[in-house]
Formats: C-alpha cells, structure tokens, sequence
C-alpha cells in the first residue's frame, strides 16, 4: 500500500525566508504561503560572504511538535515547482534534523530548467555535506552521516556569486513510500510464519525419509550380509565334508552313507558292501616323481573309479592314497564284480606316460550296525590282496 505524507500551508507551519545575512552577506528573500503553495522570490548578491545564498525553510510538521520523518516510513521526496532565473543555477534541497542545535543537514543537489518541472528524490541519496559535517564538529555536536530522519526542508540557491534573480513556486510537497496495512501485515506475518511451518514439516518429513532409506539400507546390508554368512558357513560345513585334494567326500562325510546302510539292515531292505581301495606302491611314485605328480595320479584314479560307479555308489577318500567305495549290491559277489571292473579300468587307464599304476581292493558286506567291524572286515580283506601280489580284490566270504 502506498504512504503519502502531503506538505501544505497552514497557519501552524508557515515557512520561512532565509538568506545569507546571517554569515555577512546581502543577499535578500520574501516567502509567502497560499493554498497554491509555497511562493519564494530571492535577490542574490555577491558580497565578502563565503556563500551568497536565499531560499526557504519550511516545516514538515507543526512548529514545536517533536515529530521526525524516517527513511523507514518513507522512500522518496517528490517536488512539483516552477522555476525562473535571470542566472540559472543549482537548487541545494536539504532534509534538518532540527534535534542537534546545529541541526545536521541532508542534502541533494538540482539542476532545475526554466519552468515548471516535477522531481523525485530518493530519501537515501541525501548526503551530509562536508562542511555541515565540519560546523558540527567545530561545535562538537554528533551528527549521522546518513539520513535518518528530519522535520524541515529546506530550498536554497546554489553557490554562484553573481548577482541574480531566483523566484520558485512550490505547488507540490510529498514524502511517499509503501507500507503494509494492519490486515496485510497480519496476512504477511500469517505467510512468514506459514513458510516456516512448511519449511519446518518439509525437514521434519525430509530427515523422516532420510532416516528411513538409511535403516532399509542398513537392513538390506544386514541381510545381504547375513545371507552371505549362511553361505559361508554352508561352504565351510561342505568342506568339513570333503577332502580338498581329490574334492570328494572325506570320513565325515560317510556318516550319513552309514545312517543309511544301518536303517536298510534293520528294515532288511537292501544289503551293502564296503570296497576299499589302496593305490599299489604309491610311496615309489611321490619318491620317484615327487609329491605335485603323486597328488595328480592321486586325483585321476579318482576319477577313473567315479567314472565306473553308478549314481547310488559313494566314493571317499579314506585317507593317504586309500578310497573307500559304499555301495547298495545284492551281495558279496556283486560287490567283488564291482570292485573287479574298477582294478582292471585303474590297471589299463594311462595315469602315467612312464609308470603302470595299480590298486588292491577290500571288499565286505555290512554284518550288523557295527560300522567299526565293516571297516575292519574290509581292511582285513585288502591286506590278503596286498599279501598275494597286489593288483588284485579280495572278499569276506
């Protein structure tokens, strides 16, 4: 909303005419006052004066009201006038703070035209001349140096000595400016506020999902990690299960091969043997070829035996260079058939450019849930075999 404070004549604030008597001069100035405006008629003279000046001094409120114009309340002086000069010269339009007695003085320069002609000056381009500045420092009085409020204006001519005549009508004074309502100010404040609470409820709400991405990540990289630690102990417990030379199961791994063999004993559902198998002068090949090439033959037997099973056989390594074989068969003879056909592929595979290798095998069928004594029954049974000659299958009968 717009803020207008309109300077008019009236018999509480008539103007004043000033002139440079009063520092020596003789310059000469009349004023006069109607409804039309302000009516100022100079004579300016040149004399031994510093500055041959007049013009007129008129007051923003009442005379001996202690009120005061502030740039907060106003932005800029606007100034309708005629102006005529047998010597044209500048204006000097000065904003008093008549509170200081020696009052600091606002000025801003004009260079009006003949005529008339409308003017606007920003309150904050008023400027405290230096030597306002030195005559209040002379009488160690504090002025401000910027505008900050004033209660009289004041127009006088310019600094030009020659002898002149200055007549000017101001028909318009205004101080102008914005200012907000009571119902606006309100409504503004309702809005500051309101952004406040959006821009508090938007953080609030911003930190809130922040938060939350931050624990579903959190939660995401718990399971991923927790996933992986299920897989690590899986892979863990596998190796615990199998031999890491030949990659097949070791003698942990058997147990449930034997869970099995024991619940078809008791439900008499189907006969099991043990074949164990032991690489003939295996100690020859690492002293002669060295270990690398013995765990290589190691790992191809294995393969030469898995390639001979059938997908319900088990294959182990028992330990060193001896493999042990469960197999679901209808008896003995079965078994030593198998185990026959795994001596003759082992003999006739070529394992080694330059080596002939061989097995002995152990064969025995499970006699009661003692898997100990299966074990020792089939152990017995490979050491007739290495007994007679190697290469060869013995049996418990």
């Amino acid at each position: 909303m717009n803020h207008t404070k309109r300077i008019q004549p009236t018999e509480y604030n008539q103007p004043v005419a000033i002139d440079d008597k009063p520092d020596g001069g003789i310059s000469t100035s009349t004023t006069t006052s109607s409804q039309a405006g302000f009516h100022t008629n100079c004579t300016v003279r040149a004399s031994t004066a510093a500055h041959a000046y007049c013009g007129i001094l008129i007051p923003l409120f009442n005379w001996g009201e202690e009120r005061f114009v502030s740039t907060e309340d106003y932005q800029f002086l606007e100034m309708d006038f005629s102006y005529s000069a047998s010597s044209i010269d500048s204006l000097a339009i000065s904003l008093i703070n008549q509170r200081q007695t020696q009052g600091t003085q606002f000025i801003h320069y004009v260079y009006p035209q003949q005529g008339q002609q409308q003017i606007k000056l920003p309150l904050r381009q008023f400027m405290v001349p230096a030597w306002n500045a030195f005559d209040l420092y002379q009488a160690n009085k504090p002025f401000e140096h910027t505008f900050t409020q004033a209660n009289l204006l004041q127009v006088v001519t310019g600094d030009s000595k020659k002898d002149r005549q200055v007549t000017f009508d101001i028909h318009h004074i205004a101080l102008t400016g914005k200012w907000l309502s009571q119902t606006q100010l309100f409504a503004s404040i309702l809005v500051v506020w309101g952004v406040i609470l959006l821009t508090h409820l938007l953080l609030v709400t911003y930190n809130s999902v922040q938060q939350l991405q931050q624990q579903n990540r959190t939660n995401a990289s718990l399971q991923k990690l927790n996933q992986h630690l299920k897989a690590q102990a899986v892979h863990f417990k596998n190796l615990a299960k199998y031999d890491e030379l030949t990659g097949l199961l070791n003698r942990k791994g058997l147990n449930a091969c034997y869970e099995q063999a024991i619940r078809a004993y008791f439900n008499k559902s189907q006969p099991y043997a043990m074949i164990l198998l032991d690489i003939d002068h295996f100690k020859q090949i690492n002293d002669s070829f060295g270990h690398d090439v013995g765990d290589d033959a190691l790992r191809q037997v294995a393969k030469t035996v898995q390639f001979e099973l059938r997908e319900q056989d088990t294959l182990a390594r028992w330990g060193g260079e001896e493999l042990v074989i469960i197999s679901p068969v209808e008896n003995i003879t079965s078994a030593a058939r198998l185990a026959e056909r795994i001596r003759r592929s082992i003999a006739n595979a070529q394992i080694l450019p330059s080596h002939k290798i061989t097995a002995s095998f152990g064969v025995a069928m499970l006699p009661n849930d003692d898997v100990e004594q299966w074990f020792k029954l089939a152990d017995a049974a490979l050491y007739r075999a290495k007994q007679k000659g190697r290469n060869r299958v013995e049996q418990v009968d």
